[in-house]
């Protein structure tokens, strides 16, 4: 079974069939026998609701997940050889794990006990299968409790859906910032807050941050926007009945509304 884990290689380019073959790893890891029972449905619970482990989702899932992470990493590891990368939110480390084995050092910062142990597992796992000791240093505790000065200076900044939880982020950002490094790199994907989804589901409406005030507060600390984007605006459904070419065609123009996507990545270089 090992031999069909997708091991990622700096001679591969990444391209997104190349960090799609990573996602899939997590179905295989699945059928594996490091993780607890408990942490396996951990695991699932997640990726089902992400769409992953959902037959019917997962086109949905290779756009707005995958996709997007394929953008994030060209991004984050074009900037120096073995760039310091703090992940904010790492959860269970598919995206840290990722970006060390093609050489990064990453602060895997997490607040939740049972996510880190299964990074953790993770980690050694992908350790033994690639004969690689992976610089991931994981930091569990509240994001806002921390001396990001003692951990700095960061290279980059990365963030899957997790900023939004942490409140108040714009604090969150004061706190980081400082400590980012000149031409560091800055990525975070994560919900829409000017999605008019919150006026058809109530429950979608929280007072987070919207992609224009986290664009106004990395332009006033001195970052260039390279991209900022909505990631995904068609319902999972769609993704599966009609040709993804001919929906990525059709959704681009739609993305650059912010009423109308689900959710935004930016992605933003500090000056010197």
């Amino acid at each position: 079974m090992n031999k069909q884990i997708m091991i990622p290689e700096t001679q591969y380019p990444l391209t997104k069939k190349y960090i799609w073959q990573w996602y899939e790893n997590i179905p295989k890891e699945l059928s594996l026998d490091f993780l607890s029972d408990k942490e396996k449905d951990e695991v699932s619970c997640y990726y089902e609701e992400a769409g992953l482990l959902k037959s019917w989702r997962r086109p949905f899932f290779q756009v707005h997940f995958s996709n997007t992470f394929t953008e994030a990493a060209k991004f984050l590891l074009s900037g120096k050889d073995s760039p310091t990368i703090i992940d904010i939110g790492s959860g269970y480390g598919t995206q840290a794990i990722f970006l060390a084995l093609l050489g990064a050092r990453v602060i895997s910062v997490d607040l939740d006990p049972l996510s880190l142990s299964i990074q953790r597992k993770r980690i050694a796992f992908y350790e033994e299968i690639s004969q690689k000791k992976l610089k991931i240093d994981i930091i569990e505790g509240d994001s806002l409790a921390l001396d990001y000065s003692a951990l700095g200076p960061f290279d980059a900044l990365y963030s899957m859906f997790a900023f939004n939880m942490i409140q108040p982020s714009s604090d969150l950002l004061e706190m980081i910032l400082p400590s980012m490094a000149a031409r560091s790199r800055f990525v975070i994907q994560d919900g829409n807050a000017s999605s008019a989804v919150k006026w058809i589901i109530p429950s979608r409406k929280r007072d987070v941050l919207s992609p224009q005030d986290l664009s106004d507060i990395l332009i006033d600390r001195q970052f260039e926007i390279r991209e900022h984007k909505g990631c995904v605006v068609t319902p999972p459904l769609f993704w599966l009945i009609l040709p993804n070419g001919l929906l990525e065609i059709l959704e681009a123009p739609l993305r650059a509304n912010w009423l109308l996507p689900i959710s935004h990545q930016i992605l933003a270089i500090k000056k010197d």
